[in-house]
């Protein structure tokens, strides 16, 4: 609903926003009363709402009216998804559900870190910020969507923080680097996001299992990767 009222009155951006970030904390908020302690809630609350916030941003950019409408649904489902999700891995025990939300909160970040990066290419290209703004920004708000995952696997900070450094790190590298290639942002982003994919599939496993299965990850990354190149357009 919030996102359809920005879509008809773009003028209520900011109230939009805020309308979101408190419905999110709410629906964190309603497991907290009964499953999860203080610390806990601020390790749920981050994803989501960077999430959307992207989402919000490279809706910014988007010119077909349909498709508008198209994206805000979808981004309102998969939502709606994570949340039933959540609420069942902390309702009915997080070690036997670890594997499910752990899954459902690798794909959102590999579609928020597509939005995301996609969302700040368009303001380089329409707003002409320096890349090294808008590259703190990526890796500040990439570095906690990282966290997010990999402390559903390891809820110990210190024992994912040299991980969470290395992947932040390599996809800040890249969004620098990419930032300079001849294609539109949308490339960029899928890009940023097939590259994520990989490198969280195997980091992730690796925690997961001291192993890394590498070669599925970039076998199937190096498949999207060449299909994106392919198919994007070249200025």
């Amino acid at each position: 609903m919030a996102l359809e009222i920005f879509l008809l009155k773009p003028v209520f951006l900011i109230y939009v926003v805020l309308a979101i970030t408190i419905l999110i904390f709410l629906g964190i908020l309603i497991p907290k009363q009964r499953f999860l302690d203080g610390a806990e809630f601020w390790h749920y609350i981050f994803n989501p709402l960077i999430f959307i916030w992207s989402a919000i941003l490279l809706l910014l950019f988007f010119e077909n009216t349909y498709f508008k409408h198209f994206f805000a649904l979808g981004a309102a489902v998969y939502i709606i998804f994570y949340f039933e999700n959540l609420f069942y891995y902390v309702s009915s025990g997080k070690e036997k559900n670890e594997e499910n939300f752990s899954r459902t909160t690798n794909i959102m970040n590999v579609v928020s870190v597509f939005f995301l990066a996609a969302g700040l290419y368009g303001v380089k290209t329409f707003i002409q910020l320096p890349t090294w703004i808008l590259a703190t920004v990526f890796f500040a708000l990439s570095s906690t969507l990282i966290y997010g995952a990999f402390w559903v696997i390891k809820p110990v900070w210190r024992d994912i923080i040299l991980e969470i450094f290395i992947v932040a790190l390599i996809v800040t590298e890249l969004f620098i680097a990419l930032s300079f290639l001849p294609i539109g942002f949308y490339a960029d982003g899928a890009i940023l996001g097939i590259i994520y994919y990989m490198l969280a599939g195997i980091m992730t496993n690796f925690l997961k299992k001291g192993e890394a299965p590498y070669r599925r990850y970039l076998a199937i990354g190096s498949l999207l990767l060449l299909f994106v190149i392919a198919t994007a357009k070249w200025m």
